[in-house]
């Protein structure tokens, strides 16, 4: 903070930008809100609700994926058909673990009647629909199963011929992501990687051995973060087991009446929707077209440059994470239930500059982003005007920055950063704060307070089981893996306020962070304070908060003054 505050460079602000989105640190943070987007979850709901060990390499992924600002239109592609399009590459096929992440009804499936087997899969079937079309299309397509669409202009027909796009997925058992005639190229790929992380290695211990300073400690820091990330890369290039979709060539495909199995009617084939302007419906397939075909050009009608929905959708879930809410306060809506745009024009400004942008890489998020945090409206102050308030009082036309509460997992990493305890390591699987008890075929899991070591990584390294969730999280509006969630609720309760002053893991870390300020200032009460502001606020306290906290730590101690220190709007809120 200080060495921003002291440069005098006027780019000073864009070079912290611009850092930032280098920083693998970044990924992590992106790959939440995509993962709320998309139900990820690592158990399989429903009454078994079995683990599914391997899952995290979907979450790697997706972290690699912002990291290297992979286009967004290759993103959406490998997602609905990385393993068709392109079978030799381990990170597609896991990307293709989109399709295969929502609830499983296992007992249907494999103790059910013939009946339960057939509803359970049209139910399956439902919620992909209804997830492809709500995450990359605002759409609500799965609202067309059983009748035409009551608000937006999707026919019945039309639910059911993106269905047989997507009639030939499955979940099952998890498969080898690597055959035997493309693992040499792979192999290549890893040894060029090991290669980078033995230069970053060397450099580090370079590094390490000429003298500390700031500057120093940050690039140090920063190659052993680019190192993690590489190897989190081959450790996804390396292969095993993944939960991905096991694609089944689907025989003919047919509207079903009110949506009932038992109620056939006419065949119909893959294709779009017709209300979608600007990309043909007509994907030129057959009724036997290939399971791969149907995905393949699905994939391309959504990722078309074309398609006016596609980019709308994702610059707005942009804004609205970097705002607090959406230029379109639905989503993952854009229909007429959804919500209107304030700023229509601004809308289509942006979903132009991601396709066709003045300069630069099309498709690319980090430059939306850079885009958006370097305007004069993200940088504008918290305070309230008066005379604004009174014309907007909800703030719709960004008369001011909106101050954001940080989200549960947010908040937790900002505890374990704090109190130094935070282990940053990228990639791999994933903690568990739980414990797992079998009865028969089922399995239950019992939460408890994961507090030490092997559980200071960032929460996005929970173990997200369907039903096994965290009382501290869930007190901070943390969702349900089990349904998407394009935007999150923020809550006021006397649950939070008793959760953030008396659970053992806010308890614990601020005993951690007592400790540190005394090891690294000594028994000086105000140096712990100026420190203690520094690291958790950003700032220096004023001689009144000096004075105050210093009176405070006296009659409570340090350690109720760190507990303090956590529960502050301060602490909780960026503004």
């Amino acid at each position: 903070v200080e060495n921003f505050v002291n440069d005098k460079d006027p780019r000073a602000y864009v070079k912290l930008v611009d850092r930032l989105l280098e920083s693998p640190h970044y990924g992590e943070r992106w790959a939440r809100h995509w993962l709320d987007i998309v139900r990820f979850g690592e158990s399989q709901g429903f009454e078994r609700n079995k683990l599914r060990p391997n899952v995290w390499k979907y979450r790697d992924f997706v972290t690699e994926a912002f990291n290297s600002d992979m286009p967004y239109d290759e993103f959406i592609r490998w997602q609905i058909a990385g393993d068709v399009l392109h079978p030799e590459d381990p990170l597609a096929v896991i990307a293709s673990g989109f399709l295969a992440i929502g609830p499983y009804d296992l007992t249907a499936y494999n103790n059910g009647t013939p009946d339960m087997r057939a509803f359970a899969r049209e139910e399956e079937l439902e919620s992909l629909v209804g997830s492809v079309g709500q995450t990359f299309l605002g759409l609500t397509i799965n609202c067309s199963r059983c009748h035409d669409h009551k608000f937006d202009p999707i026919t019945q027909r039309e639910y059911y011929q993106i269905s047989a796009a997507l009639g030939g997925t499955y979940q099952g058992d998890e498969r080898e992501c690597i055959d035997e005639a493309t693992k040499s190229s792979v192999d290549k790929r890893i040894a060029a990687l090991k290669e980078q992380i033995a230069e970053l290695e060397s450099r580090e211990a370079t590094e390490m051995s000429v003298g500390k300073s700031v500057e120093k400690s940050i690039l140090k820091r920063d190659l052993t973060t680019q190192r993690w990330r590489l190897e989190s890369v081959v450790r996804l290039l390396e292969g095993g087991p993944v939960h991905t979709t096991v694609p089944k060539q689907p025989g003919p495909w047919r509207v079903l009446a009110r949506g009932d199995f038992k109620l056939p009617g006419e065949v119909v084939v893959p294709r779009g929707i017709a209300a979608v302007v600007g990309v043909s419906p007509d994907w030129q397939l057959g009724d036997d077209a290939p399971e791969a075909e149907r995905r393949t050009r699905l994939a391309d009608w959504i990722a078309h440059p074309a398609n006016p929905l596609t980019p709308r959708v994702i610059v707005n879930r942009l804004w609205g994470y970097h705002f607090g809410e959406g230029l379109v306060r639905t989503p993952s809506d854009f229909g007429f239930q959804g919500g209107q745009p304030s700023h229509p024009e601004l809308l289509d400004w942006l979903a132009g500059q991601l396709v066709h942008p003045s300069d630069g890489p099309a498709w690319s998020l980090k430059r939306i982003q850079r885009l958006i945090v370097t305007s004069a409206t993200y940088r504008q102050s918290s305070r309230l005007a008066p005379a604004a308030a009174k014309i907007d009082a909800e703030n719709r036309l960004l008369w001011r920055r909106p101050a954001q509460r940080l989200e549960a997992e947010a908040f937790r990493d900002a505890v374990l950063a704090v109190s130094g305890e935070l282990d940053e390591k990228l990639g791999g699987p994933g903690f568990r704060d739980f414990k797992v008890a079998s009865a028969g075929n089922n399995e239950t899991y019992t939460v408890f307070d994961a507090i030490g070591p092997e559980y200071n990584r960032r929460s996005l390294y929970r173990t997200w089981v369907r039903a096994g969730t965290s009382p501290l999280l869930d007190s901070l509006d943390c969702p349900d893996p089990s349904v998407p969630t394009p935007r999150r609720s923020v809550t006021s309760t006397p649950l939070q306020a008793l959760a953030l002053l008396n659970d053992a893991f806010v308890e614990h870390y601020a005993k951690r962070f007592a400790e540190r300020l005394k090891r690294e200032e000594g028994d000086d009460a105000e140096a712990q304070i100026r420190s203690a502001y520094a690291l958790a606020f950003g700032r220096r306290p004023t001689a009144e908060e000096t004075s105050f906290c210093r009176q405070f730590i006296g009659e409570h101690g340090l350690d109720q003054f760190c507990v303090v220190i956590f529960n502050a709007s301060e602490f909780l809120y960026v503004d």
